[in-house]
């Protein structure tokens, strides 16, 4: 059953976060393709009851490619099928959304703005977190408060697959370590059977506080639980999904 947390957005505003689970079916945006390459009107239909169950709204969803790109949605549903792995918004009523099976979905909570990121090795040595971190400050963050910075950004990380099942090559740690300017120390950890592993949630919070970012919630979960959905634990081609939303603080009033 879907997990949802909410995180005030400055005085106006709070995000609604929602990560979806086995049990709210796959978000995979290619399934059931027809002859053509197409998708079958029934999959469009089972995909959009799937996300507004979930999270009612226009969703903006990506093509995610372990990219450092960054998109920016200023009317709700905007970009969405863009190649990127990250997006930011200001737009009340705008549902982000990243799809993962491993990969570590961040959501960033701003002065009335949001984004989220998805974010693999590759990405995150590619440099999603700070390109994603540069536009919601860029565009956003200081829009509404002349005090805010990277300091008054708040992250929120999903569903991930943690270093106890996440064994990883020495050679391609110590590269990724490299790239990401850290002692190995820092972002590796050991698995069940003692492996070498790589701790992604560690990683990705030293990238965070790297970029000015203190207040950081880990929400714990670990994608080889069977609860989730997990290539690397169990070869699963579903994904789950980490949505957002913008929404007044005080919707009633």
């Amino acid at each position: 059953m879907s997990v949802e947390i909410v995180k005030q957005a400055g005085k106006s505003y709070q995000v609604r976060i929602v990560c979806s689970d086995r049990s709210d079916g796959d978000f995979r945006t290619i399934q059931r393709l027809t002859s053509d390459g197409d998708y079958t009107s029934a999959a469009k239909h089972e995909l959009l009851k799937r996300r507004q169950k979930l999270l009612a709204g226009e969703w903006t969803w990506l093509d995610q490619a372990h990219t450092a790109e960054v998109v920016t949605v200023t009317i709700p549903g905007e970009n969405a099928g863009t190649s990127a792995d990250a997006a930011v918004t200001a737009e009340e009523g705008a549902v982000l959304a990243i799809m993962t099976a491993d990969c570590v979905p961040i959501v960033l909570v701003g002065e009335g703005c949001m984004g989220v990121v998805h974010a693999g090795w590759r990405g995150m040595t590619a440099g999603i977190v700070a390109n994603a971190v540069d536009k919601i400050n860029d565009k956003f963050n200081t829009k509404f408060s002349d005090l805010a910075t990277s300091q008054s950004l708040k992250a929120v990380i999903g569903p991930l697959i943690r270093a106890s099942d996440y064994e990883f090559s020495p050679d391609t740690l110590e590269t990724v370590a490299n790239m990401l300017g850290v002692d190995v120390d820092e972002i590796s950890g050991k698995t069940k059977d003692a492996q070498i592993a790589l701790d992604l949630a560690a990683a990705i919070k030293i990238l965070l506080e790297r970029s000015g970012i203190s207040d950081i919630t880990d929400l714990g979960f670990n994608t080889a639980d069977q609860r989730f959905y997990s290539h690397r634990a169990r070869g699963d081609k579903a994904r789950q999904v980490t949505a957002a939303l913008l929404e007044p603080l005080h919707p009633d009033s």
